[in-house]
């Protein structure tokens, strides 16, 4: 059975200004900084990171290159009301992988795709996300042991 989609937080121009703004401050930046790297004047850069303006593909693909993010991640987090999604994903671009993923099959099957079934993709995809929390939450463990292998003891 599909779950439902979660219940909005917040709308979608404050979830894509959190993502945004999350991804800039991770990577130590100012919104300046981060317009100056964009080629936008500060104020088009203050509009486009405040969820004022549509979201611009093109923009979000140049601030995803400046801030070394995933941009699709920016997309998914605003679709599922996470905007920390976005953040979450900046080291690790699976939201990128994952749509790669996704254009290779399309490519592949093209329309042999529409034979594939929702339970197809169910019985595929769920043992592949429960892996993927596993090995997350065993190198969170094993990053966690090492820091405190550093600490003194006493």
């Amino acid at each position: 059975m599909m779950k439902e989609p979660p219940p909005a937080r917040i709308d979608g121009r404050a979830r894509f200004s959190a993502a945004l703004k999350g991804i800039r401050r991770l990577r130590n930046l100012t919104s300046a900084e981060t317009a100056g790297l964009m080629n936008l004047s500060p104020r088009a850069y203050e509009r486009f990171e405040a969820g004022e303006t549509r979201p611009n593909r093109d923009y979000v693909f140049r601030f995803a290159r400046v801030t070394n993010s995933d941009p699709h991640a920016i997309f998914v987090a605003v679709a599922i009301g996470a905007p920390e999604f976005a953040v979450h994903c900046a080291r690790n671009q699976m939201v990128t992988i994952m749509t790669n993923g996704l254009e290779d099959l399309a490519q592949d099957l093209g329309p042999d795709l529409a034979f594939l079934t929702a339970r197809d993709a169910l019985e595929i995809l769920t043992p592949m996300f429960e892996t993927l929390a596993a090995r997350a939450r065993a190198n969170r463990d094993l990053q966690a042991r090492i820091a405190d292998q550093g600490r003194p003891r006493g």
